[in-house]
């Protein structure tokens, strides 16, 4: 006991000292970020592209954003190859622990390195985020278990061995050990390649527990998976957990079916609880199986806002807390304050600029530090890393909501480029998210999730909204409807949108029905492509073609005029 206490106020002591060094960070961001330039230029001068640029010449932040010209991915891909394949001294003098995959689900799949400095100062910089669950959520650290649904599955390893996976799963690895006693899952589970098996098996061992505290998932659209899998399947996992055996239709090597039904064993209280509440329908669901259930810790900020209202139904007022704002080239803010969905940019991991996006189509655009941004104003964020990325266009695009001393508070609002603007409406992301849920609250048609392509077969050009409902069936007058409805919508969101309308610029927006599970197909096939579990992302707008085949070829009628979903 003795020990564990010590243990206990050592973590609280080391959490508590990196708050308050968060707070004097905060009051002089200005020099953090010189100190952090200094060191990677200092570390990275003998590289290839330390001495094209002539990183040893290079003595301020000023000099820096002179000297070295704004980039993208396209500007790295061969280097980035040549280190996988080996090769040192080429972006970084570091050791590359692994290269981070994107999804490639809104775009070409990326290979991001990933340096042990860069690891160790994001593990650092991320340590007050202990803090704030403690401040806010003391219960995380006192009892019970959480739900887990990580991944940990390396895709692949490059020609020297390095690891090759999600961001996430790469972090994920080092959890391995306390996957037993922090989560309901046992940990062979995150290595499951399949996402619906897994899922399934998430769903199973969760609901054997009644402590549970909390509910974690990298994206809220996998939170949202997890609970609308449990709707479908409630009976099965009843009569798994009646039996203490996986459904058959459960694809598994015996090995492992067996070493996870030695681990299955409710009591019979348990199961006789779980089916009385599960008859009674889905409705806040979460709380009423799992009583000391405090938040679900998930992103639900910028296009995963959608699935965050979606879950309402089966968590009711339960906290969502989003604790991080990033990407696989590294994390940029965390949430302070987890009543809201705001991230505060955090100084000493990454070199952070901010790109106004009315001059984003300049040839040598401006770009601002952390210090020098006006509140309610967007901009995209540039960043440098440890990893050999140098003033690296993210492609995000952040509102500034204020200031926490002299560091920015954001709010994450969409992915550059990913607007509905074929007659120059720009209509945004967060603008179409809108717009769908005020449609299917007033049309009262419960949907699963949707996705767009725009059409310019004809004149004038207009939008495909590829929709699964959750009914059995529509007819085409119903569609029809729908489509109207949705059009009006999405003026109400925009109002650009009904200018070019009225002007008939745009033609009136297109339903169309989708089969029943089509988007967990379509994760499905992604990830069987090598995108990892925890970073599919449904791309809200169809640029790749062979994503627009898929949904063009769910899209379902039958003779009758109907529409069956």
């Amino acid at each position: 006991m003795k020990k564990a206490n010590f243990l206990s106020k050592t973590i609280s002591f080391i959490t508590s000292f990196s708050y308050r060094s968060l707070i004097n960070d905060a009051k002089n961001p200005e020099k953090i970020n010189q100190k952090v330039l200094k060191d990677i230029l200092k570390r990275n001068k003998s590289t290839k592209i330390g001495q094209k640029f002539q990183f040893s010449q290079i003595k301020s932040l000023s000099d820096f954003q002179a000297k070295i010209p704004l980039s993208n991915y396209d500007d790295y891909e061969s280097e980035i190859q040549r280190m996988a394949n080996g090769e040192k001294n080429i972006l970084t003098k570091d050791l590359i622990k692994a290269f981070g995959q994107t999804s490639g689900t809104t775009g070409k799949s990326k290979m991001i390195p990933i340096s042990r400095k860069a690891m160790s100062a994001m593990v650092k910089r991320m340590i007050p985020l202990a803090y704030v669950l403690a401040e806010n959520f003391p219960v995380l650290f006192k009892r019970g278990k959480s739900i887990s649904l990580g991944n940990n599955r390396i895709t692949s390893f490059t020609q020297n061995g390095t690891p090759v996976g999600a961001a996430t799963s790469i972090g994920s690895q080092h959890m391995n050990a306390l996957q037993s006693k922090i989560s309901t899952s046992p940990r062979e589970i995150s290595s499951i390649t399949d996402y619906r098996r897994a899922l399934y098996l998430h769903i199973l061992f969760a609901l054997k527990e009644k402590k549970v505290h909390s509910i974690t998932g990298f994206f809220s659209s996998s939170v949202f998976d997890f609970f609308l899998t449990m709707e479908q399947n409630w009976k099965q996992l009843i009569d798994d957990l009646k039996t203490r055996k996986i459904n058959k239709n459960i694809d598994l090597d015996p090995v492992l079916r067996q070493k996870l039904e030695k681990q299955l064993h409710p009591s019979d209280q348990r199961i006789a609880e779980l089916e009385g509440e599960l008859q009674k329908g889905m409705d806040n669901i979460a709380c009423r199986i799992w009583p000391e259930l405090t938040c679900i810790i998930s992103t639900i900020s910028g296009p995963f806002k959608i699935y965050g209202s979606r879950l309402k139904k089966y968590i009711s007022d339960l906290p969502v807390y989003s604790p991080m704002y990033g990407a696989t080239e590294g994390i940029a803010g965390i949430n302070i304050h987890p009543q809201q969905d705001y991230y505060t940019i955090i100084p000493g991991a990454l070199i952070l600029e901010f790109m106004p996006i009315d001059r984003q189509n300049e040839k040598t655009p401006q770009t601002l530090l952390a210090h020098q941004l006006a509140p309610g104003t967007d901009y995209e964020i540039i960043l440098t890393n440890y990893s050999g990325l140098y003033r690296y266009c993210l492609g995000d695009i952040v509102r500034v909501v204020k200031y926490f001393h002299k560091l920015p508070v954001i709010e994450f609002i969409r992915r550059k480029g990913n607007l509905l603007n074929i007659a120059a409406e720009k209509t945004s992301e967060q603008a179409v998210v809108s717009a769908i849920e005020n449609w299917s609250r007033r049309s009262q048609k419960e949907f699963i999730d949707f996705t767009t392509s725009p059409c310019l077969d004809s004149a004038p050009g207009f939008y495909k909204f590829f929709i699964e409902f959750k009914i059995d069936c529509l007819n085409k007058l119903e569609l029809q409807e729908l489509s109207t409805a949705l059009d009006q919508c999405l003026a109400d969101s925009n109002p650009r949108y009904g200018v070019a309308r009225h002007h008939n610029k745009l033609g009136c927006v297109q339903v169309y029905a989708i089969k029943q599970g089509s988007f967990g197909k379509f994760k499905d096939e992604k990830i069987a492509q090598g995108a990892s579990a925890n970073q599919v992302k449904i791309p809200r707008v169809l640029t790749i073609e062979d994503n627009l085949e898929f949904f063009t070829s769910h899209i379902i009628t039958d003779t009758k005029d109907k529409v069956s979903v």
